[in-house]
């Protein structure tokens, strides 16, 4: 008797990390976890071996991107998948540079997302679903343009360039951007529309 492959969900919505998990389950014979934050996901990794994880980017309490490098510090093996709603030209070499072994775009049909499963647990070095960017998917945005997303929910303009290490010119630059390609006028439109398309995970608070 073999023992079941186990496979750790971490999705901001429980029902579609439990969805996942029994269409997974009956798919692939694994053993799926279901978490809804970070915390809770690196806390169960820690406790016991695990195959694969499927990391939601857009998390409630930790941005993907850290989640990703902390859970490669951990286990230098295990195969780590990160999900969207968004995608980009440079956002799947972003995340392959963080340790990432594959991307799947949440819209994908079920019969795809079942098959760039099956091609990360044979072990595959790099899965990407769809296998490439379109723009006819979801909007277009780079990596750092997401993370200047997220910080605009809880600070300022300047702030956000202290934190990212760029400038306070460059912040307002990729703003301008930003707003022109979700179709609003200003930074609370912005961040209210990102939140409404699943591109951040906290809404603005009201003024």
């Amino acid at each position: 008797m073999h023992d079941r492959r186990r496979l750790l969900i971490a999705d901001r919505n429980r029902l579609v990390g439990e969805a996942l998990s029994q269409v997974f389950g009956k798919s692939f014979d694994v053993s799926c976890n279901v978490l809804t934050n970070g915390l809770d996901l690196l806390a169960t990794r820690e406790t016991g071996h695990c195959d694969l994880i499927l990391v939601d980017l857009c998390l409630p309490d930790y941005s993907g991107r850290q989640l990703i490098g902390e859970l490669r510090l951990l286990d230098r093996e295990v195969r780590i998948v990160a999900m969207s709603d968004h995608d980009g030209p440079g956002y799947r070499e972003s995340l392959k540079g963080i340790g990432a072994n594959g991307f799947f775009w949440k819209g994908l049909p079920l019969a795809d997302f079942l098959d760039a499963l099956a091609s990360i647990l044979e072990g595959r070095p790099w899965v990407a679903a769809p296998e490439s960017f379109s723009p006819a998917l979801p909007r277009c945005i780079s990596d750092l343009e997401h993370q200047v997303l997220e910080c605009l929910v809880q600070y300022p303009v300047k702030a956000i360039g202290r934190r990212l290490s760029i400038t306070t010119r460059r912040v307002e630059s990729l703003l301008q951007r930003l707003r022109r390609v979700f179709g609003v006028q200003s930074n609370p439109e912005l961040v209210r529309e990102a939140f409404r398309l699943g591109y951040i995970a906290v809404e603005a608070k009201s003024a």
